[in-house]
């Protein structure tokens, strides 16, 4: 919009310039001798300013409408020495226009290169800012890369130990279950790694669905998992959600042409009372399920309890 206002206002200014122009070329015409050569000098100014002005509005096609109208009392002053008709002002009559047509190049010459290197300025400009925004998405997606494990999509160790710094940081109050799957390595050693990887992502799915984000999950190395739950739970509190999470992972899972259940153990972790960092939390949380799994598998035991 402002682009056409600014085409229709350079239209107007060509126009009436080229108008003003010529009419004071056709009052010079008209005027006596005495009265015109009185005020040429001033009347030639001011063609010159309108030839001036011409092109630094409408820059090509001033340009040329300018060095066109400087012509014409050129033309005419040029016709009288031809003639012999020529009066002692007559050759500053062609000097004047030419004069004004060499200043008229020369404003339209470095006008040109302004608006190249403008161009040049803004294209580099618009290739920085691409470049900009090129880092910015790899950036980010090497961010993606780092918090996030490859082969479950879910959150990875590094960015579960990040959270747990985040809510220490803020001194809240949390728990962790740690979390693995009983006897996992029974379907990599029957079935393969590839099934293996398979039945690894349906249970990853079944955690992130129970979870919800209600709750911060994580896979932290082959087989285990944590879940992060903000506030505080009392002990009642914290068995009834490992019941439902251990509902949601006995439920059979079907892998190719077979129907395998599996069971997990877990351990859990309180802040601030078993631990003060990510470091020694996650320990404690590892003794406490390893206890569990000691005890029996398909159960839950708390570190204050080991």
């Amino acid at each position: 919009m402002n682009q056409e206002k600014n085409k229709a206002l350079n239209l107007v200014i060509l126009i009436v310039g080229i108008i003003l122009f010529l009419a004071l070329f056709l009052l010079m015409r008209t005027l006596p001798t005495e009265t015109a050569t009185a005020y040429k000098g001033v009347i030639s100014q001011i063609q010159v300013a309108i030839s001036t002005v011409l092109v630094m509005t409408t820059h090509k096609r001033g340009y040329f409408a300018a060095c066109a109208l400087e012509l014409f009392p050129a033309l005419s002053s040029l016709i009288k020495i031809v003639n012999g008709t020529a009066s002692r002002y007559s050759t500053t009559g062609v000097m004047i226009p030419a004069c004004a047509i060499i200043l008229m190049s020369l404003i339209f010459f470095y006008l040109t290169r302004s608006e190249k290197q403008h161009d040049q300025l803004l294209e580099q400009y618009e290739a920085i800012m691409d470049t900009k925004r090129i880092m910015q998405e790899k950036n980010e997606a090497l961010q993606e890369l780092a918090y996030t494990d490859r082969l479950t999509g879910m959150q990875n160790k590094r960015s579960f130990c990040k959270q747990i710094e985040e809510d220490i940081q803020q001194d809240k109050p949390f728990s962790i279950i740690y979390f693995d799957l009983d006897d996992f390595k029974k379907i990599n050693d029957t079935f393969g790694p590839k099934s293996g990887d398979s039945a690894l992502k349906m249970y990853a799915d079944r955690i992130t669905a129970f979870c919800n984000r209600r709750y911060f999950c994580a896979r932290l190395s082959s087989d285990e998992f944590g879940i992060l739950l903000t506030g505080k739970q009392n002990e009642t509190e914290m068995l009834n959600i490992i019941e439902q999470l251990r509902l949601t992972i006995n439920k059979e899972i079907n892998l190719h042409t077979n129907t395998l259940s599996l069971t997990a153990s877990y351990g859990i972790v309180s802040y601030p009372n078993d631990g003060k960092t990510s470091e020694t939390l996650l320990e404690h949380a590892e003794m406490a399920f390893y206890n569990a799994k000691a005890s029996g598998k398909d159960k839950a035991c708390f570190f204050s309890r080991v």
